[in-house]
Order: C-alpha cells, then sequence, then structure tokens
C-alpha cells in the first residue's frame, strides 16, 4: 500500500469537502442558537420587549393603512391642518346638524325660523357664548340704496334691529349697508331659548327666530362646539346667503369664531343635496316652507386633535416610521465606524491603537448633545443631517466596546496557533476575532436604539431638528403639546400624553430587547 504523502487529497469520501467543513462549523453554532433562542424564551421580559418592537415595526411598515394620508399629500410625514378640530379631545365619528325652515305665513314681512342644537353644558367647562348674525337691508317691495360711495361722506342708511330673548327684549343694535349686526348670548344651562332679531321699517318687517335648544349633560356631546348663524339680504340684490360659523368650544377653550368658516358642510333643501360647501345662497325668491339643513361629518380623532387641529393619532402612527429609521440607521453605521476601528485598533496595537483611541478620547470629551447641536447647526436641519449627527456621537462608544473584546480574544491560544500557522491578518479578524465580538455588539446596539431615539427626540423639543409643527415626530409633538398643556391649564392632556408614552414604550422595548439578548448570548448568565 502506497503511504499518503503530505499535502495529498484522500480519495472518495475521506476526502473533507466544503459542505463538510461548513457543517462542521455550523453544527455548534445551531446548537448555540437553539439553546440561546431556549433561554430567551423563558426570559418574559425579553419577550415582553421583542412584542413591543415588534408593534412599532409593524405600525411603521403599515402606517399608510393604519393612517392614510389625506388626498394630495406631498409629504406623508407632514400632518394636515384643520382649524376648525382645534383642541379636541378624543372623539367618534359622528354628525353635526343645523336646519333651517323659512316661514311664509305672513304676507307682510319675512320670519326665518332656524333650530339650533348646541353641545352640552358640562360641569368642568366655562359658559359658552353663542352668537347670532343678520343684515337685514332691502326687504321687499322697498329696496334701500347700496353702500355710499368711495370717500363720500354721507352716511349709508340705518335700520334699528331689536333683539328678543324669550319675548324679552334684550338689546336693540342699528344695521347699515353691508355691516351685520350681531347679539351674544351666554348659556351656561341646560334649556330651550328663543332668540329673534325684529326690524320694522313702515309696513315691512323682518324677523330671524332661533329656537336654541341646550341639552342636559347627561347627553355628553361627544366634540363640543357652537353654532352660529348669519343670514345676509344684500342691498341692492334678493340675495340671501345662509352661512354656519362655529365657535370652538373643546376643554373649555373659545377659539375666534372666524375660524369656524373652514368647516365643510353638506346643504340639503328639502332633502336634496346641494354642491355648496361653505355658505347656502338663494338669488330671488328664497324656498317658503321648504327645510334647509347644513351637516358637518366630523372625522374619526381617535387620540383626539391639537391646537392647529392636527390628528394625534396619525402623528404618532407616522412618528414610528421616523424613529424607527433614526435608531436602526445611527446605530447600524456606528457600529459599522466602531467595529472597523476597533477591530484594527486592538488586533495591531502600538502607534494605530494609540492613535484611534486619541480620537476617541476627543469625542468622549465633549457632551454628546451638545456636539450632535453643533453638527446639526452647522450641516442644516434635515433628517439625514440628524442622522449623522448622532452617528457622530454614537460610534465612539462602540469602537472602545470592540477594542476591548478584540484585546482579550486576541491573546487566546487558537489565534496564536492560527498566526502560528501564517493564517493572514485579514482571515484571523474575520474568523476568529470578529464572531466574538457579535454578542457584545448586539447587546450594545438593542440597548442604544432606544437611547438614540430619546436623544433624537430631546434635539426636536428643544428646536435642534428637522421637525416643523406639521411634522409627525414625538419629540416635536411633545414640545407642541405641552405648550398646550400649560395655556390650558393643564386640562388639555392628551397631545404630550401619547407621543410621550410611544417615546416611553419605545425605549422601553429595546432595553429589555438588550437585557434579553444579554442574558441569552452570554454563557456565562445561563449557568
Amino acid at each position: 500500500m502506497d503511504p499518503v504523502l503530505p499535502g495529498a487529497s484522500l480519495p472518495g469520501s475521506v476526502a473533507p469537502t466544503w459542505r463538510r467543513r461548513l457543517s462542521a462549523e455550523l453544527r455548534p453554532r445551531a446548537r448555540e442558537l437553539r439553546r440561546g433562542a431556549h433561554a430567551f424564551r423563558k426570559s418574559p421580559v425579553a419577550v415582553a420587549g421583542l412584542l413591543l418592537i415588534a408593534s412599532f415595526v409593524g405600525m411603521a411598515m403599515l402606517a399608510p393603512v393604519l393612517a392614510p394620508a389625506a388626498p394630495g399629500a406631498a409629504d406623508p410625514l407632514e400632518m394636515s391642518l384643520n382649524f376648525a378640530e382645534s383642541w379636541c379631545p378624543s372623539a367618534p365619528s359622528y354628525q353635526q346638524h343645523w336646519a333651517w325652515t323659512v316661514d311664509g305665513a305672513s304676507p307682510s314681512g319675512h320670519y326665518y325660523e332656524f333650530t339650533l342644537v348646541l353641545p352640552p353644558i358640562a360641569s368642568d367647562t366655562r359658559a359658552r357664548d353663542a352668537s347670532f348674525e343678520v343684515l337685514v337691508l332691502n326687504g321687499t317691495g322697498a329696496p334701500l340704496p347700496g353702500p355710499p360711495a368711495r370717500g363720500s361722506r354721507t352716511p349709508g342708511p340705518s335700520v334699528p334691529v331689536d333683539w328678543f330673548v324669550n319675548d324679552t327684549l334684550r338689546a336693540s343694535t342699528v344695521s347699515r349697508p353691508t355691516l351685520a349686526q350681531r347679539f351674544t348670548l351666554a348659556f351656561d344651562a341646560p334649556g330651550n331659548w328663543t332668540v329673534r332679531a325684529v326690524e320694522s321699517r313702515g309696513a315691512y318687517a323682518a324677523t330671524a327666530i332661533w329656537h336654541v335648544v341646550v341639552p342636559d349633560a347627561t347627553a355628553a356631546h361627544p366634540l363640543q362646539r357652537i353654532p352660529f348663524t348669519k343670514i345676509v339680504f344684500r342691498p341692492t340684490t334678493a340675495e340671501v346667503s345662509f352661512q354656519v360659523h362655529t365657535a370652538k368650544d373643546c376643554s373649555g377653550l373659545l377659539v375666534d369664531p372666524n375660524l369656524g368658516a373652514q368647516v365643510p358642510v353638506v346643504w340639503t333643501a328639502g332633502g336634496e343635496a346641494l354642491p355648496e360647501e361653505r355658505a347656502l345662497t338663494f338669488s330671488g325668491a328664497v324656498p317658503i316652507d321648504v327645510p334647509l339643513e347644513a351637516a358637518y361629518h366630523r372625522p374619526i380623532s381617535q387620540l383626539g386633535t391639537t391646537v392647529n387641529g392636527m390628528d394625534i393619532y396619525y402623528g404618532v402612527v407616522w412618528g414610528s416610521q421616523v424613529s424607527m429609521r433614526i435608531g436602526i440607521e445611527v446605530v447600524g453605521f456606528s457600529l459599522v465606524i466602531g467595529i472597523l476601528l476597533g477591530l484594527f485598533a486592538g488586533y495591531y496595537g502600538g502607534w494605530i491603537d494609540e492613535m484611534l483611541m486619541r480620537v476617541t478620547d476627543v469625542f468622549f470629551g465633549i457632551p454628546s448633545l451638545i456636539l450632535a447641536m453643533v453638527v446639526i447647526v452647522s450641516i442644516g436641519p434635515s433628517l439625514d443631517n440628524l442622522v449623522l449627527a448622532l452617528v457622530a456621537v454614537s460610534w465612539p462608544s462602540y469602537s472602545r466596546l470592540i477594542r476591548g473584546v478584540t484585546l482579550t480574544v486576541k491573546n487566546n491560544l487558537y489565534v496564536e496557533a492560527a498566526r502560528a500557522a501564517g493564517t493572514r491578518a485579514g482571515t484571523i479578524l474575520r474568523r476568529h476575532i470578529f464572531p466574538n465580538t457579535v454578542s457584545p455588539m448586539m447587546v450594545q446596539g438593542s440597548l442604544d436604539i432606544g437611547s438614540v431615539v430619546l436623544v433624537a427626540a430631546g434635539l426636536s423639543f428643544i428646536g435642534f431638528s428637522f421637525a416643523t409643527p406639521q411634522t409627525a415626530e414625538w419629540g416635536r409633538m411633545v414640545y407642541d403639546g405641552q405648550q398646550q398643556f400649560g395655556a390650558s391649564s393643564f386640562s388639555v392632556w392628551w397631545p404630550v400624553f401619547y407621543p410621550g408614552l410611544f417615546i416611553f414604550l419605545f425605549v422601553l422595548g429595546f432595553n429589555m430587547l438588550g437585557d434579553g439578548l444579554r442574558d441569552v448570548l452570554d454563557p456565562r448568565l445561563r449557568r
């Protein structure tokens, strides 16, 4: 039998193949992975953290489905403004309704009867003011001239308007061309009221009657709104305009009612839909005894709205995309830089180690938050620049960590044996040293994702970020929410609570996952 020469390959199945080498290398790793997974399942903290992270990942991926952007929105991360829904707590979708009937029973005048249902008076809100407006200047058969010409000192004709509440005269105003007269009445208790605006000129009389109903507080309205109407008779035409205005009163805070003109409503006359959105205008004869109705469909707002009517639910859902991107990109780029520098510094030592570590000392000597602020101010606020600024303050810790692991591992016997066998440095780093840095790297990275998002939210809170008041970013939402929280005497809590809660859960989930991975990946802790 011929001897086997050194370096010769064994025949047939005796010869090692790449499949056998790969199997021999992966088999112990697979056993270790199974043991780690079993230990992970036995840790309720780690499982809870993984479930939290999975929920945020799903939220970020399904954001277009969970919170669809407004049609035609250029950037889904920009929340749309809606001044008609400001300061409102969470509420389901519902319909607000107004109804008018023009009564033609009296041939000598015009009677306009409206029915208004106001929100109930709750014990924790102040009395609300309902405004009623009327401009009556061209009664039938006796049209008044239009307003005076520009520059003329001749005043226009004046017409007195008397305001009655439950048949009691409460105020008298004087109406001039194109100048509406307003009467304001405060409602501080449930009940029914009749408000009349009466103008009489000779044989002509115009009367607008509002039947105001304020329900009992037990019939709690999900969104508090104050409607008032405005009837306008143009001085030189027979055009009549019906308008719906709203003054917002969510949490008892009155807002400028003029903003309410932005509310789109659906109009019907006698049950037939009309195309108008803001006002219902009739030229010529006004329909007599035909119900005129306006309905406003409030959209669903599960978590309430901000002072500018932005949906908080939309903001926290799309904000998960921003936070997930910031956390993963910052930690990912920092790991790449830290692994490369740490491996080279720890393995080669000498002047390379000294130079790289002195650079990291410089970064450690500057407060990370101050350094991030300087970077953002220098290169400009944007999401990419925010990631770059956070990478600049995050990579030194990974470099130090990987260097320490490399210094420990490179003195092991199997590394010395590989070096004595003539194995190249790159192969030793790739096959023997780098695999031993994976465990601490995964633990530190999972812990730092939450910390990075917390720092990013802090930068947004103090104004050093790309986020604007309309951006769906949790830190900016907390900043805007705390301003509303203080301005409302701490009654408007939802704009600051929900974004803060999501930040807390996001950081908590990654911290719990990091603790679980540390227990799983360190064999000494599993004994």
